[in-house]
């Protein structure tokens, strides 16, 4: 049965007498508890308290194996780097030639008799133990990335956070020591994680977070200390919709039949907008350019996947085949006829296609993707409903789309897209049903997820969301009060004092049901009197009470980031109304909503939250501030 994803705010405790300096902020209080309803309440999630040893940190020595890999180096580097920032004395660094000391933490696999407690040989990729041994402290993996993630999951362990690259939560010196007693492993769930918004494309702070994709974080493939990333044959550019690369434009006035045919004015046409996928010349031709790119850049995972947007193919060979094996099934038998040609010489390597758009259908005639083909299921689900509610028709047909892919196959990944691209800046729930979705693909056996959160610096919290989705990545099948405590710690971290009144905001929009799929204008009445538009704000006033309390209680580190979150609710606002509302206006009111409208502009620049894309970039020449955001 699944769980509700009512919401409650739960308390937060970091362990008797944690105090916490933070580095983007003053100290900030801490959640208060409070229950606003649901119809199944789950206990507050409490991390567990660790207990010192009573030996100084100082006191101990940090050992490498006398041939540490880079990323082991890195690893003991993290762990003193976070304990001087703790202000704590700085262990030093040794190897496992020399002889052992009465205190030790052990990084990686050395020759010390600590490491008989780990089962190296059973320890899989990326995963960790991080356990005591006596008064040592063993970090266990068994590949270069996994050590790293212990370093850093024991660091959580102790109260550091990590919230950005530039916004990290220090504990005191007195709270940074060897427990006790810790017993921590983690083996993922997902092989690949990735949380993507413009925030989170930093390397380092990826691997705070277990991220590995390497979308726009070349450095975790190509610097060594990283221990190397999740990365497709070609890089970035190869990431998706790569048809464009492997059959390119340049190609189309030779073999015009390797490209889809469509009407066009009630015409059939060729054209280079998608592969026509019965052309067994445009088979061999993509065949021939994956294999040149895998022969100079093999990094065991290539995409071969439709271009994005147009349409499918509608020659006769294609439609004949759609009628038999649908759509997705004539994709799948177009990649899958690539993949058995490139397994012969490059065993080992999984072909990664697209169901998306057009493709978004389970295939028929019983065709499935060979054992070497991922199929990555593309889903824009509901951001308002739980994945069971029968009354939500769009997840009903987004869950039978993945419990379908389910049972055909096991690698499955995820492309979900929890932000938007074609409005940053529109007022949005999708908090709770975030967990939701974890959980649901964590059930439905998914072995990767690409959270696309946003491609921009956007202000409606694609910080936050993007913070919370790489926790869900690394643990996708968490209560939602460890989840609910995950929402608040990063709150309070990023936004100080100003979190409670921002949770309460965030709260208020998820009882709205705003989302992707229902606009908050919704909620705003309009009329006309006398020929003039009049509008019934109460619900912008009640949102604005909300942010004026943050702002309030803000310090000059946290005020940017309210301000900067608060941008998306003051363009959603202006808008949708601001036009109309300057026409009818007393004086005083047109002054006030240019006054507001001119600062909304100049904001949205000064925090970088404008697409980089030539196409959604916005007018940076507007001098006239009677023209509102839709004239932008």
């Amino acid at each position: 049965m699944r769980r509700s994803g009512k919401a409650f705010l739960m308390s937060i405790v970091f362990g008797a007498s944690m105090i916490f300096s933070v580095a983007c902020s003053s100290a900030a209080s801490e959640p208060g508890h409070s229950d606003s309803g649901g119809e199944e309440q789950e206990q507050p999630y409490v991390p567990e308290t660790l207990e010192s040893n009573g030996i100084p940190l100082g006191d101990y020595k940090i050992v490498l194996s006398a041939e540490a890999s880079e990323a082991e180096k890195y690893a003991a580097q993290v762990l003193r780097d976070n304990i001087q920032k703790a202000g704590q004395v700085v262990p030093e660094v040794i190897t496992d030639e020399t002889a052992e000391t009465a205190n030790e933490i052990l990084i990686g696999q050395t020759t010390r008799s600590e490491d008989d407690s780990v089962d190296f040989v059973a320890l899989g990729d990326e995963s960790y133990i991080v356990r005591t041994v006596g008064n040592d402290l063993v970090i266990a993996a068994n590949d270069k990335r996994g050590v790293i993630y212990g370093v850093y999951a024991y660091l959580d362990a102790l109260g550091f956070r990590y919230y950005t690259p530039d916004c990290e939560k220090i504990p005191d010196a007195e709270e940074v020591f060897v427990a006790k007693s810790v017993d921590l492993s983690w083996s993922p769930t997902f092989i690949l994680r990735e949380s993507m918004a413009e925030s989170t494309w930093d390397s380092e702070w990826a691997l705070t977070q277990a991220i590995n994709s390497d979308f726009k974080r070349e450095g975790l493939r190509s610097n060594a200390r990283y221990g190397g990333g999740m990365g497709f044959a070609g890089g970035d550019r190869y990431l998706v919709h790569t048809m464009q690369h492997f059959l390119p434009d340049s190609v189309f006035s030779e073999h015009p039949d390797y490209f889809s045919e469509i009407e066009v004015n009630g015409k059939m046409t060729r054209s280079v907008q998608q592969p026509c996928l019965t052309s067994e010349g445009g088979m061999e031709y993509v065949y021939e350019s994956a294999r040149a790119l895998l022969q100079t850049d093999n990094t065991g995972l290539i995409n071969i996947s439709q271009r994005d947007g147009g349409t499918e193919c509608q020659c006769a060979n294609c439609r004949a085949s759609y009628e038999k094996y649908g759509v997705m099934g004539t994709l799948l038998i177009y990649v899958n006829n690539i993949a058995e040609k490139l397994e012969a010489e490059f065993p080992g390597v999984m072909v990664q296609t697209l169901s998306y758009e057009w493709g978004c259908e389970l295939p028929k005639g019983g065709i499935v993707p060979r054992d070497n083909v991922i199929v990555q299921l593309c889903l824009n689900m509901c951001k308002d409903h739980m994945c069971d509610d029968p009354d939500c028709e769009i997840m009903k047909e987004k869950m039978e789309l993945l419990e379908g892919w389910s049972k055909l196959t096991d690698q499955l990944y995820i492309w979900s897209y929890p932000g938007s691209w074609a409005n940053s800046f529109r007022v949005r729930a999708g908090f709770r049903s975030y967990w939701d979705q974890a959980n649901a693909f964590a059930e439905n056996h998914v072995i990767a997820h690409y959270a696309e959160i946003t491609g921009v610096e956007c202000p409606e919290f694609s910080e936050w969301r993007a913070y919370l989705w790489a926790k869900l990545n690394k643990n996708p099948s968490m209560s939602y009060a460890e989840y609910r405590y995950h929402m608040e710690d990063f709150a309070y971290g990023y936004y100080g004092d100003s979190a409670e009144y921002i949770l309460e905001y965030v709260d208020y929009i998820e009882e709205l049901g705003v989302s992707t799929h229902d606009d908050i204008m919704k909620y705003v009445p309009a009329k006309v009197e006398n020929g003039k538009t009049v509008y019934d704000l109460s619900v912008f006033e009640k949102c604005n009470e909300f942010w004026d309390e943050a702002v309030a209680v803000a310090t000059e580190e946290t005020l940017p980031h309210v301000e900067k979150s608060r941008l998306h609710l003051t363009m959603t606002e202006l808008l949708n109304t601001g036009t109309k509302r300057f026409k009818y206006g007393t004086e005083e009111e047109r002054e006030l909503l240019v006054e507001r409208n001119e600062q909304l502009y100049h904001d949205i620049f000064k925090y970088g939250c404008i697409h980089k894309y030539p196409e959604h970039t916005f007018n940076a020449n507007i001098k006239d501030f009677r023209l509102f955001p839709e004239k932008w």
